[in-house]
């Protein structure tokens, strides 16, 4: 019987362990069943002739709120040493200490009927009561584990059978239970309207504080106090906007992909009437540097011709230039220097 009971513990001390979670019970109906030990106590007559032996169990059970349920339970007692068993019919009040959380103390208390099966009487059927502690745990919002400890009591039990003198039972009943519940768990009422979602305005940056938004700002960083355009540069700066554009190995011609980037510098232009921009075209430093000239110069010139026939940006506005492989910003030592190094550029500057 010991090892018994802390083989029972053990595991209602798992239960107890489990992190508790937002879980509620409220309005839900649920079935299950469970087994476990019948332990005669309290050394009357009975208790000394019968030795526990196995018990199993089913109940129905409903939620009038997330603590507080009732539940109708059948129970079958069994017991070694004696040919008697019993069978109870009762109903519980339980009451979850924790009613919000999937792990809970829980307590009940009830009364109800007790079958007693081979018992020498004529009226077999007797008052039973029962007290329920242990814990629960929500598996899953439809699936629930008990461990718990039931006391039932069931009143004098006059005659005899195989010599034991049937008195009153007392009885003590650690178990595992396991209810299913139907339907999901219940949604709470809004009590109140919901508060009115302010839209939120983002804040434009200006970092350098020159009254031109970063998004906006072609020369970041500029001296608090000074004089800038209205593209965030002082007034004789240049600004220098990188065109993403891609050509095949040893071509000139512009691309598809690169339409959208030229058209990004066409915006820009068409936005700033008075100001003219060089179309630089760089390489790195593989191959003939002569050959890289020429190429850069051709690449520059693809842009720029794109930007006056399909754009409309008016040609005067407009200068290219092939730099070739003199003005690296990163080393050709490296592949992602000289990715780095191929590149075209717009030199932009006031009329």
């Amino acid at each position: 019987m010991k090892t018994k009971m802390i083989t029972t513990l053990g595991l209602m001390l798992a239960f107890g362990t489990a992190q508790a979670n937002q879980y509620d019970l409220s309005g839900r109906f649920g079935i299950g069943g469970g087994a476990g030990w019948s332990i005669p106590v309290l050394s009357n007559d009975f208790d000394d002739e019968a030795n526990e032996d196995f018990n199993y169990s089913f109940h129905a059970r409903y939620h009038l709120s997330s603590p507080h349920a009732i539940e109708f339970n059948y129970t079958r007692y069994d017991f070694e040493g004696v040919d008697i068993n019993a069978k109870t019919y009762d109903f519980l009040y339980t009451l979850r200490l924790a009613p919000q959380h999937r792990f809970s103390t829980i307590l009940g208390i009830g009364a109800g009927a007790a079958d007693l099966s081979h018992a020498n009487t004529e009226n077999n059927l007797k008052l039973a009561a029962k007290a329920r502690a242990g814990f629960q745990y929500a598996l899953s919002q439809s699936l629930v584990a008990s461990a718990i400890v039931d006391y039932t009591f069931i009143n004098k039990m006059p005659g005899e059978k195989n010599q034991v003198t049937m008195t009153e039972m007392h009885i003590i009943s650690p178990q595992l239970l396991l209810t299913f519940y139907f339907g999901g768990p219940q949604e709470k009422k809004q009590t109140q309207p919901p508060a009115e979602q302010v839209p939120v305005v983002p804040v434009e940056m200006d970092a350098d504080k020159d009254g031109v938004v970063d998004a906006k700002d072609k020369c970041p960083g500029t001296e608090e106090g000074m004089e800038v355009n209205d593209y965030g540069c002082k007034i004789k700066e240049k600004a220098s906007i990188k065109v993403e554009v891609l050509f095949a190995v040893g071509s000139a011609v512009l691309t598809e992909d690169s339409k959208a980037s030229v058209e990004e510098l066409a915006s820009f232009l068409k936005e700033h009437k008075g100001t003219i921009a060089e179309i630089q075209g760089h390489t790195d430093n593989v191959g003939n540097a002569e050959y890289n000239r020429r190429l850069s110069e051709q690449r520059a010139a693809s842009v720029k011709t794109y930007l006056i026939e399909k754009l409309e940006i008016g040609s005067s506005r407009l200068s290219s230039y092939g730099y070739g492989e003199s003005k690296p910003i990163a080393s050709n030592n490296t592949a992602s220097g000289r990715k780095e190094n191929r590149r075209v550029v717009a030199e932009i500057s006031q009329e």
